[in-house]
């Protein structure tokens, strides 16, 4: 089988020769210095128990066309999936852990009915809390098609893209670089589904959706960045 084959050739065994520490002083992150900015407001503190939010998680597809999400929702909903705050070290970590500490996984927003944001696609920047707005001249209904042959979501007000960087990872771990990406943007959406869920925020996370097509739309090449998962939100 393909899949058994995949799985075998990047295991930790696949990595070739001396692995080697690459030098990584601050979580890694795309920087869009010349795109207009929405600085995001402080993230709210979240009251709902983890064991509450665990037993109440649920994937809903379908979501009403009449709510927007706040800007402050938005805010705690990204902080959650991919924040960056200071340990007692002063050293910036994220909310997620990550192999090697290189942070492959990128994180962008489809907005459609966000509060004080004009829909459109944003990179998220984690250590500004910040979004930059991407110059995607379509109107983002044409990226429906995108996801909804396979996974028919309907009328979400956001999602969550999340992308690799194979470069950060894999001159030290080699072909295990994929395993390591799909594990990090797993637990970057789990983040992301349980603050959705703490903040009665309906969501579900995809992987069946058009690749090349969300590629074009975020302006990345597949030599470099692919896109991994979703999340989508609505109410």
């Amino acid at each position: 089988m393909k899949f058994r084959t995949l799985h075998a050739a990047t295991t930790i065994d696949a990595i070739q020769g001396t692995r080697f520490t690459i030098e990584s002083p601050a979580p890694s992150s795309k920087e869009y210095p010349r795109l207009p900015v929405t600085t995001l407001p402080t993230p709210e503190h979240i009251e709902m128990s983890l064991s509450d939010a665990l037993h109440r998680r649920v994937s809903k597809r379908e979501y009403d066309s009449a709510v927007s999400l706040s800007l402050q929702h938005c805010s705690t909903l990204l902080f959650a999936c991919a924040g960056v705050e200071e340990h007692n070290d002063a050293t910036p970590h994220r909310t997620y852990p990550s192999g090697g500490a290189l942070q492959p996984i990128e994180q962008y927003v489809i907005a459609y009915r966000i509060d004080g944001v004009t829909p459109g696609i944003y990179h998220y920047n984690p250590g500004t809390h910040s979004l930059s707005r991407l110059p995607f001249e379509e109107g983002i209904e044409t990226l429906h098609p995108t996801w909804e042959k396979t996974s028919p979501i309907r009328n979400p007000v956001a999602i969550i893209v999340l992308t690799a960087v194979w470069g950060r990872t894999y001159p030290k771990y080699g072909d295990f670089c994929y395993r390591l990406a799909l594990a990090e943007a797993g637990h970057c959406a789990q983040n992301a589904l349980l603050a959705a869920t703490a903040l009665h925020i309906d969501a579900c996370p995809i992987m069946g959706f058009d690749a090349d097509a969300l590629s074009r739309a975020l302006d990345i090449t597949q030599d470099t960045e692919d896109p991994l998962y979703l999340v989508c939100f609505g109410a």
